[in-house]
């Protein structure tokens, strides 16, 4: 993965949830997220690529105890703000070599970061050995064949993040798994290239109806 990139975006992203279309989407894949999974309180996470936290404050409000890794440092000193002394274990470390024990996690997530991973055969492996057994895997993915990723992987995104990325199917994903799915749930319908009032949670029903495929997905694996 290329750290310098990440270390350069650490602001950016959080600007973007300030906007109408970046709130929208994050709303939308929050919303599919809890949909997928309960929490239990005290439920341990490891959160895969943690970025600025946004998603381990989310599971951290349901209940969950959380620790993120990210190889960004500029990323998890944005993080680093948002909690309070004590509240979550956040770590610099690569996905593809875990520092910690076998079966330590009851549930371990990548969101929107295993795209970014420079071997994610390895990194499935560690996310597998790090997760109890019939615990949770749970990944949320920018979905390969939706218009989104079409247009991530224009020429219009050069020079963007997404020069960085690999964008994956379900059954790709399924396949380098090879685990029990329990939950298979997309979002993110409305093409990209509206206008910003556009984007409502009307207009993401209406283009589920007309079989449009999701930009974004969330799937849940069974750990064995």
């Amino acid at each position: 993965m290329n750290n310098q990139i990440f270390d350069q975006s650490s602001n950016e992203y959080d600007e973007w949830l300030t906007t109408h279309l970046g709130n929208h989407i994050h709303t939308l894949e929050l919303e599919t997220l809890f949909k997928s999974i309960t929490i239990n309180p005290g439920q341990t996470f490891l959160e895969i690529g943690v970025g600025t936290g946004n998603i381990a404050k989310e599971l951290l409000n349901a209940g969950a105890h959380v620790t993120g890794i990210d190889v960004s440092k500029n990323m998890l000193d944005v993080a680093k703000q948002k909690f309070k002394h004590n509240e979550i274990e956040l770590h610099h470390m690569n996905a593809d070599k875990l520092l910690f024990s076998d079966s330590n996690f009851d549930s371990t997530i990548a969101f929107t970061s295993l795209e970014f991973m420079d071997d994610l055969i390895a990194t499935i492996q560690e996310m597998k050995r790090v997760t109890k057994k019939d615990g949770q895997i749970i990944v949320g993915f920018l979905n390969q064949g939706s218009r989104w990723v079409n247009m991530y992987e224009s020429e219009a995104m050069k020079g963007s993040v997404y020069d960085y990325a690999t964008f994956y199917t379900k059954d790709e994903l399924e396949k380098d798994f090879s685990l029990p799915i329990t939950s298979y749930q997309e979002t993110l319908f409305t093409p990209p290239g509206l206008l910003d009032d556009c984007y409502t949670t009307e207009s993401n029903t209406f283009y589920q109806h007309q079989n449009e495929r999701g930009g974004f997905a969330v799937i849940v694996f069974i750990n064995k």
